[in-house]
């Protein structure tokens, strides 16, 4: 499964704020395994430089990394 949902992101103190449009998400493979998506999430941030972001949500840390395309 992979799937993609439009969404709008801030950060706001120490926090990475991200408003989701859950109606317009788009997938490839079996959409039954999504799940609930949320229209809001915010999650800590743990570190960031120019190329990667960590942010923390319930004790896991996330790791992002940057893609050029």
């Amino acid at each position: 499964l992979t799937y993609s949902v439009p969404g709008k992101w801030n950060v706001l103190r120490d926090s990475l704020l991200i408003e989701l449009d859950p109606a317009k998400v788009t997938y490839e493979g079996d959409s039954t395994v999504i799940g609930h998506i949320p229209s809001m999430i915010s999650k800590r941030i743990v570190s960031y430089n120019e190329i990667n972001l960590e942010v923390e949500t319930e004790g896991i840390v996330y790791s992002y990394h940057r893609r050029n395309e």
